[in-house]
């Protein structure tokens, strides 16, 4: 009855046994599978924070945009800044007005004993610019001498010089006068050239076929 009893409780253990080793090796079969399928939660992280190239990108347009925005304002200042050297000064007398320029270029041809025309005056920049026309570079000097000798604007700054024309046989000048105390002699005597159409320095100082001008019918009594 013993040796029954015992084999009874080997036949158990062995069984025993058998369970725990099928149960380990279940186990053990498990656990890389339950390590394989870990990666597939990165899907759900893809909706988390967004990737360092992403922000990169949305930076780098946000940086453009910025500088867009800043290139345009310098560029509208400047232009205002380029406008504005070219304003009259403050409380500007009359006599720097184009009426007062006008007549006095029309005094200066009356008194040149010539035969011109003047054609307009131009005030759209400070100074006033009046364009008109003569026969020869001779009236042009003689109206000049006049021009240049008028009393009243003894103490300030006049120029006349020779503008562009559509004929080249025509004989078109300009003149102004402005005050000797501006401090912007060489850009004004720049806008002056610009403005006649001929830059009296520099390429396209005059148009193939046009007359150069004799030298003592050019410049200021400065």
């Amino acid at each position: 009855m013993t040796s029954v009893r015992t084999r009874a409780w080997v036949a158990v253990g062995f069984a025993l046994g058998a369970l725990v080793g099928v149960w380990n090796l279940g186990r053990a079969q498990s656990s890389p599978q339950r390590a394989s399928l870990t990666p597939l939660a990165a899907p759900e992280a893809a909706a988390g924070p967004i990737p360092t190239d992403c922000k990169d990108d949305a930076e780098v347009a946000a940086r453009a945009t910025r500088v867009g925005a800043m290139s345009k304002e310098a560029e509208a200042l400047f232009l205002a800044n380029s406008q504005a050297r070219f304003l009259p000064p403050k409380e500007l007398p009359a006599r720097f007005s184009g009426k007062a320029i006008e007549e006095t270029l029309h005094r200066s041809i009356l008194a040149a004993g010539v035969d011109a025309e003047i054609l307009g005056t131009d005030c759209n920049e400070y100074p006033c610019v009046t364009t008109a026309r003569a026969r020869s570079t001779a009236d042009v000097r003689k109206i000049k001498e006049q021009f240049f000798d008028q009393p009243t604007y003894a103490a300030d700054i006049k120029q006349l010089s020779p503008a562009r024309a559509d004929d080249p046989k025509e004989l078109r000048f300009g003149a102004t006068i402005y005050q000797s105390t501006d401090q912007r002699p060489a850009e004004l005597l720049a806008a002056f050239s610009r403005r006649l159409g001929v830059a009296r320095v520099g390429p396209g100082s005059l148009r193939p076929g046009i007359p150069r001008f004799a030298p003592d019918t050019l410049g200021s009594d400065r």
